[in-house]
C-alpha cells in the first residue's frame, strides 16, 4: 500500500467578527463550504473567540467643582458631603462610577478612591478622605474602599465623601503611610504571597520620597483630584484589573486662592469716560497678589455675550485692604467722544485659575467738554427753529399792552394819580427786544 504523504489542503478562514452573526459570519460560511473544519483530514482548528475590550472605569457623575475642606475638629457634628456636579435640591445626586468590561469569571470587584495632587497615581495628596460608615476603620485611613458586584452593574455611588485638612506636622507621615500601602500591595502581587513585606532599603527609599514631596513648594493643598482603581481580590491579594481614572479638580470653597469671588458692596456706579474716578468695593476674601478688576462692554445686554472692549482698573497691592476691600480707579473708556451715557460692567478676576465674580453694572457718562458741546448744539438748534417765548411781566400785563407806545415805566395795576397840570410830563416810547443768549426781554425807553 502506498501511503499518501501529501499535505492536507489549507483553508483560508477569515478572522472572526462578533458583529457578523448567523449566516453572515465568515466562520460559519467556511465551515459550510468545507463540510466542517474538524472534518477535513489532518486539520485540527478551533474557532477564534471574540477579543474582549479591557476593563475600564467610567465616571457616570463628576464631583462638584468646589467643596469646603474641613478640619478634624469640625467633624463632631453633621456636615455636608461632596455632591455631584449636577446636584440640586430636587435632584440630589453624588459622584458615581461604573466598572465596565469586567471578565466573566469575576463577580465581585473592590473599588478604591483616594486623593491626589494631579492626574498621577504617584502624586498622593496630604489631605485625608473620609466617608460616613467606612472611614472610621483604621485600615481605611488612607483610602476609601467599597465592594460592588455584577448584580449592581459594578456601579458605586459615593455618598458621604468629605475632605479633611492635614496639619503641617503630619504631612510627611501621611504621605509615607500611603506610599507604603501601595508598595506592599505591589510586592504581594509580584510574589503572589499575601505575607510579603518590604525590606529596610525599600522603606528608606519611600521615606526619602515622602520627605521630598513635603518640601515640594508646588503642591497645592487647596485643590485635589479623586482617583479610582478597581481590583480583583484573590487570597487577600489585590490584583489590578483596570487603570486609574481621575475626576475633575475639586477646589477648596473657603480658601481665598480657590474659593468663589464675590463683590458685596460698591461705593458708586458711574463715572466719566475719561476714567480716574476712585471707587471702593467690599469683597469676599481675596489674595492681593492674585486679583484684578476688569471693566468690559458686551455686544448684547447679556453679560455672558461676546465682549467688545475690556480694560483693567488701576490699583496696587497696597490698595487691597485686609483681603476684604479694594480701592481702585476706573480705566478710560474706549471712546472718549461719546455724547450719551454707556452701560458697561466690571468684575473681579483671579489670573491663577481664571475665576471670575458676578459682574456689576457701571455707567460711563460723557466727558465735561462733550457735555458743553451738546448744550451749545441744543442752544443753536432752539434759536433757529423754536419761537421766542411769550412776554411775561411781573405787573401781569398782556403782550398787547406791553407793546403799546404809551406804556409808562412807572405804571402798575392800580393807576397812580395824574401829575399836576402845571408840570409837563413827556410820554415815553417803549421798544421791546428779546435776547436769545439770556432768553429774556429788554425794554428801551425813549422820552
Amino acid at each position: 500500500m502506498i501511503e499518501d504523504r501529501r499535505s492536507p489542503p489549507s483553508l483560508n478562514i477569515p478572522s472572526y467578527n462578533p458583529q457578523m452573526i448567523g449566516r453572515q459570519n465568515p466562520v460559519y460560511l467556511a465551515q459550510r463550504s468545507t463540510g466542517g473544519i474538524n472534518k477535513v483530514p489532518g486539520v485540527i482548528r478551533t474557532i477564534p473567540q471574540p477579543v474582549r475590550n479591557p476593563a475600564k472605569i467610567i465616571l457616570v457623575e463628576q464631583p462638584e467643582e468646589k467643596f469646603r475642606f474641613r478640619y478634624a475638629s469640625e467633624m463632631s457634628g453633621t456636615h455636608g458631603c461632596i455632591h455631584g456636579k449636577n446636584f440640586d435640591k430636587k435632584n440630589k445626586i453624588f459622584p458615581t462610577i461604573k466598572v465596565e468590561n469586567v471578565p466573566d469569571g469575576i463577580n465581585k470587584v473592590l473599588v478604591r478612591v483616594g486623593l491626589y495632587t494631579k492626574t498621577d497615581k504617584n502624586s498622593h495628596h496630604v489631605h485625608k478622605l473620609m466617608m460616613k460608615g467606612v472611614s472610621q476603620r483604621d485600615d481605611k485611613a488612607d483610602f476609601i474602599e467599597v465592594e460592588t458586584t455584577r448584580d449592581k452593574g459594578f456601579e458605586v455611588v459615593w455618598k458621604g465623601l468629605g475632605i479633611i485638612h492635614t496639619s503641617r506636622t503630619h504631612i510627611e507621615s501621611t504621605i509615607f503611610n500611603r506610599k507604603m500601602k501601595v508598595a506592599v500591595e505591589k510586592k504581594k502581587v509580584e510574589s503572589r504571597n499575601k505575607f510579603a513585606v518590604l525590606s529596610e532599603v525599600e522603606e528608606v527609599k519611600i521615606k526619602d520620597e515622602a520627605s521630598r514631596m513635603k518640601k515640594n513648594s508646588e503642591m497645592n493643598n487647596n485643590m485635589v483630584f479623586l482617583g479610582w482603581e478597581a481590583f480583583n481580590v484573590i487570597d487577600e491579594v489585590n490584583y489590578l484589573i483596570c487603570d486609574m481614572v481621575f475626576s475633575a479638580p475639586i477646589r477648596n470653597l473657603k480658601n481665598p486662592r480657590t474659593g468663589d469671588l464675590k463683590i458685596t458692596r460698591v461705593s458708586r456706579g458711574s463715572g466719566s469716560v475719561e476714567g480716574q474716578d476712585e471707587i471702593f468695593i467690599f469683597t469676599e476674601r481675596v489674595i492681593k497678589e492674585d486679583i484684578k478688576v476688569k471693566f468690559f462692554q458686551v455686544k448684547d445686554e447679556n453679560p455672558d455675550s461676546p465682549r467688545l472692549w475690556e480694560a483693567d482698573a488701576f490699583f496696587q497691592e497696597s490698595d487691597v485692604h485686609h483681603q476684604y476691600a479694594i480701592a481702585f480707579k476706573t480705566p478710560p473708556f474706549v471712546d472718549l467722544k461719546v455724547s450719551d451715557s454707556v452701560e458697561v460692567y466690571f468684575e473681579l478676576y483671579r489670573p491663577s485659575d481664571e475665576a471670575r465674580s458676578q459682574p456689576m453694572n457701571f455707567l460711563y457718562t460723557p466727558a465735561p467738554c462733550q457735555t458743553q458741546n451738546n448744550k451749545r448744539r441744543r442752544y443753536h438748534s432752539n434759536r433757529n427753529h423754536e419761537p421766542a417765548p411769550a412776554l411775561q411781566f411781573r405787573t401781569g400785563l398782556t403782550e398787547s399792552e406791553a407793546m403799546s407806545p404809551g406804556l409808562n415805566i412807572h405804571q402798575s395795576e392800580s393807576p397812580a394819580p395824574p401829575p399836576p397840570t402845571s408840570i409837563p410830563v413827556s410820554t415815553p416810547q417803549v421798544q421791546i427786544q428779546y435776547d436769545h443768549t439770556s432768553q429774556t426781554y429788554h425794554g428801551l425807553y425813549n422820552y
